[in-house]
């Protein structure tokens, strides 16, 4: 995919190419999984003088995992632990992040 995301300020502007993959399970008695990884590279536009003399660039690699199951009255839970790991060629942009979460919906 391709998107730009317009700013206010023309260092908050970029160019995001990306691409990812996914696929979702359902098993026997309303389990059901999830998996997804992608890769997502950034240009902005100008630099940030406050922080760096430099344009940024980023890339990103992420994964994410869910596991659930979907109860009567339209309710169902689930658990996901997802990882993201971006390196950019501006230090304060680079970071390296575990998330877990456990989600509780009701559809209605």
């Amino acid at each position: 995919s391709w998107r730009h995301e317009g700013a206010e300020k023309s260092y908050y502007e970029n160019q995001q190419f990306a691409a990812s993959l996914g696929h979702s399970h359902m098993f026997e008695g309303g389990f059901f999984s999830n998996v997804r990884a992608g890769l997502r590279r950034s240009f902005y536009d100008d630099a940030d003088t406050f922080i760096s003399s430099r344009t940024r660039s980023d890339f990103e690699r992420y994964g994410q995992i869910m596991v659930g199951k979907n109860f009567e009255n339209n309710i169902n839970a689930s658990l996901a632990y997802m990882y993201r790991d971006v390196d950019s060629n501006i230090q304060n942009y680079a970071y390296d992040n575990h998330r877990f979460m456990a989600t509780l919906g009701w559809r209605f």
